[in-house]
């Protein structure tokens, strides 16, 4: 057993290929957002690439997978973070780049583990300016309307980082209201993308 993997060598190449994102998944940007509809050229949607595509009623593998990531140290956050960095290298050194977290309602520090170890491995710069405006229930247990009426606030000064390639991180991406409220906190950045370790399908 290779301490720096969770499972034998075997299960983890299996849980790599077997739960693979094989191509970007996207956010469908509000279509209401008068910016976006000012902008002809303009995307509406937000690229969003992930280590692993978790499809619905296959979840026993991947759930443990989370709960041992949840309760391991940095490193472990790292083994993966190298396994996302081989799968997307070819798109992911970029200049200017900087990674960005927010604050979870609960506490936890999962999305930042993940941004720091990302951080580490490449060499962009973390930081978490990003807050909930509204500590409310967590996204466990929050309805999908209540999702889709999340808030972000920024709780740093921004300006000086707009024109940088702003990659949002977070461990799991499950409707992407998180990568939605960071996108309209950071006032719309024109250069936005989601990095997660999952990508969860409903």
């Amino acid at each position: 057993m290779n301490l720096r993997i969770f499972f034998c060598e075997q299960c983890h190449t299996r849980c790599l290929q077997q739960f693979n994102l094989e191509y970007p998944a996207t956010i469908k940007i509000q279509a209401t957002d008068r910016y976006l509809q000012s902008k002809k050229n303009r995307s509406n949607q937000i690229k969003v690439k992930s280590l692993f595509r978790w499809p619905p009623g296959k979840s026993d593998v991947l759930s443990s997978l989370v709960l041992q990531m949840k309760e391991e140290n940095q490193i472990a956050w790292l083994v993966w973070a190298q396994e996302f960095i081989l799968k997307w290298e070819s798109t992911i050194n970029l200049k200017e780049t900087i990674l960005i977290s927010s604050e979870s309602v609960s506490g936890k520090t999962h999305a930042q583990n993940w941004g720091l170890s990302l951080s580490q491995k490449l060499g962009y710069p973390h930081i978490c300016p990003l807050r909930p405006r509204f500590r409310t229930k967590s996204q466990k247990s929050s309805s999908r309307l209540e999702r889709t009426q999340r808030e972000m606030e920024l709780c740093v000064d921004f300006s000086t980082l707009q024109s940088k390639r702003i990659i949002f991180v977070d461990d799991i991406v499950t409707t992407g209201q998180t990568a939605l409220a960071a996108y309209y906190a950071l006032n719309k950045p024109r250069n936005f993308e989601v990095w997660s370790l999952i990508y969860r399908e409903l």
